[in-house]
């Protein structure tokens, strides 16, 4: 579904307000940072990027109970219609002009609603050829491989620290080399 025409616009985006309450932003996740705590806080952040296809703005999360429903639903590419964020400036030496990010910053509240509109249609899309590798040129390769071995240790899901992210990890052998898998 291609819901570009709905995107905030680069003006919209320029000319947002400081601590607007009723900020409205829609576009899609270009980046995301796992849950992590704040860097000189003890608070838990979740941040996210979403851009219109040009222009970029940070919404961020602080409360749990809204990271634990969001960090599941967010993703890279869905489109996101953020209704009612409040919505901060940041100082101009935050802003990398090569990021193209706005001087703003979004916060989602209990009464923000966030709704998913479907998936911005990425142009220019690249399919990965399936590559066959070996033990010995695996770490010579990007992108999609396929390997042939043998289970070397089980592969099981296992969560960080803080347990807001989770991860799988095994490991391969071909009876001699073995990969590690995470």
């Amino acid at each position: 579904m291609n819901c570009s025409s709905s995107y905030t616009t680069d003006e919209e985006m320029e000319y947002l307000e400081h601590r607007d309450v009723t900020t409205i932003i829609v576009g899609y996740v270009d980046a995301i940072t796992a849950p992590a705590k704040a860097p000189g806080k003890n608070d838990l952040l979740f941040k996210f990027v979403v851009s219109n296809g040009n222009r970029r703005i940070p919404i961020l999360v602080w409360d749990v109970d809204l990271i634990n429903k969001l960090s599941k639903e967010i993703c890279s590419s869905r489109v996101v219609s953020i209704n009612g964020g409040h919505c901060r400036a940041v100082a101009p030496s935050k802003i990398k002009d090569e990021s193209n990010l706005v001087p703003f910053e979004v916060i989602i509240k209990e009464n923000t609603e966030v709704s998913f509109l479907g998936y911005h249609n990425l142009q220019n899309q690249t399919t990965n050829q399936l590559q066959k590798a070996t033990f010995d040129n695996i770490h010579t390769l990007e992108g999609l491989i396929e390997i042939s071995g043998y289970i070397r240790t089980k592969f099981s899901l296992l969560h960080n620290r803080s347990g807001h992210m989770t991860y799988g990890l095994g490991a391969i052998t071909d009876g001699i080399k073995k990969s590690l898998f995470k």
